[in-house]
């Protein structure tokens, strides 16, 4: 038995090294996809198409791999994503030789002149389970600056670009690459994915997607205003108390010494805990939150910040706030259908002229809390926040509404 040979030519056909050259000439039977073959249409071989046949492809393989010497061609590295694995496979490792040259992705890289040591590479060929899902994996929310994603013909640039944004994901730019070893090949920038979904992108294609503001390992704190960008933390998709809403938290918290304590209740990623470490560097700050997956983001939050006089707790509201020292201040961030009950407790257990404050989006809760900080008499004030960013369109730009919060706080005067 004649051993197959696989054989990656690169995206172009100066990348054929001259053995792979030799390897192919010499052969008695090709195989290998339109392009590949096309290369090749001098010689006088044997000649068997890839297309939707990959069965009868190994059949013909095991066929004359006894008194034949048979080449595969294959695009990029065989064994990058290619046919090479599924050949192993049906042939046998023993039965195999893989010549490999550049992949796709090399290629991609070396034409932009960035290093990908560090991408995370996605194939979406296929992929019923659409792994893109690792671009905004909470894990995932802050290690990576790079993506490299292999697409399709459904799974485009354009199909990328509205997932990101459905998810909110939207820090990034993506750059992407047409045709790659063609003399059409094309490479283009976008800045903004809301642009990639009207543009006019040819196949095949590979996109490299770069985080905008990768974040750094720490922050030092000292440079920033209140109001820290939300792009500095790791959060879970979007759901985070916007920097301009944190601004009035703050200033409705009112701080006056350095040495209170303070309760983060549904602190989420935390960043209301992060800005308040630096306000009360020689207070104690106890973030409570009952979802574990957030857990992880308010500690990376915190060695980022070096926000170390937060102490993170994992509970459900309000079961764990009697194991908690009384609190000068208390920021209620979630609660959902709990809040009042979650309200209640927490006024219970605040200082006398301790101050809280509690965010909602619902205007059920939003009637319950006032309720009850006036049966409680505290007095309560509220606002509504209504804020819009300016978000850039092909043409111009444009103001996109965040949802509305409201805002009730009290003192606790008796």
């Amino acid at each position: 038995m004649i051993p197959l040979k696989i054989i990656g030519i690169g995206l172009d056909p100066d990348d054929i090294t001259l053995l792979q050259d030799k390897l192919i000439r010499n052969a008695d039977l090709l195989i290998g996809g339109t392009d590949q073959l096309s290369i090749f249409k001098e010689l006088k071989v044997e000649k068997v198409e890839i297309k939707s046949n990959l069965p009868f492809v190994v059949e013909t393989i095991l066929k004359n791999m006894d008194f034949k010497k048979i080449v595969v061609l294959a695009s990029g590295d065989p064994l990058f994503f290619g046919i090479g694995s599924y050949l192993i496979k049906k042939i046998g490792r023993d039965n195999v030789e893989i010549y490999s040259n550049i992949s796709a992705v090399a290629k991609a890289f070396s034409k932009i002149k960035e290093p990908w040591q560090e991408a995370d590479l996605i194939s979406l060929h296929g992929n019923k389970n659409e792994n893109i899902s690792k671009l905004f994996d909470k894990e995932n929310c802050s290690s990576k600056k790079c993506f490299c994603l292999l697409t399709d013909k459904k799974k485009d640039p354009a199909w990328i670009a509205r997932k990101l944004i459905e998810k909110k994901a939207v820090n990034f730019t993506m750059c992407v690459l047409e045709r790659l070893g063609k003399k059409e090949e094309k490479i283009t920038w976008f800045k903004n994915l809301s642009e990639v979904r009207q543009a006019k992108l040819g196949q095949p294609n590979i996109v490299i997607l770069k985080r905008k503001n990768h974040l750094p390992d720490t922050v030092n704190k000292a440079h920033i205003n209140i109001g820290i960008p939300d792009d500095l933390f790791c959060h879970d998709q979007g759901l985070i108390t916007k920097s301009e809403i944190r601004s009035i938290v703050l200033s409705k918290l009112n701080f006056t010494s350095a040495d209170q304590i303070f309760w983060d209740l549904g602190s989420g990623s935390g960043s209301v805990s992060i800005e308040v470490s630096s306000i009360i560097p020689k207070g104690s700050i106890f973030a409570v939150e009952k979802n574990i997956d957030r857990i992880s983001m308010i500690e990376k939050n915190i060695l980022r910040f070096k926000a170390h006089n937060i102490k993170v707790i994992h509970a459900q509201l309000p079961d764990s706030l009697d194991k908690l020292p009384r609190p000068d201040r208390i920021f209620i961030g979630g609660g959902g259908k709990d809040l009042k009950n979650i309200a209640e407790t927490a006024i219970n257990k605040l200082s006398l002229n301790g101050i809280i404050v509690v965010n909602t989006v619902l205007i059920q809760n939003l009637d319950s809390v006032v309720s009850l900080m006036k049966n409680m008499d505290l007095k309560p004030q509220s606002i509504v926040v209504q804020i819009s960013k300016s978000k850039t369109m092909p043409y111009g730009d444009r103001f996109e509404p965040l949802n509305p919060v409201w805002i009730i706080y009290g003192k606790k005067e008796y």
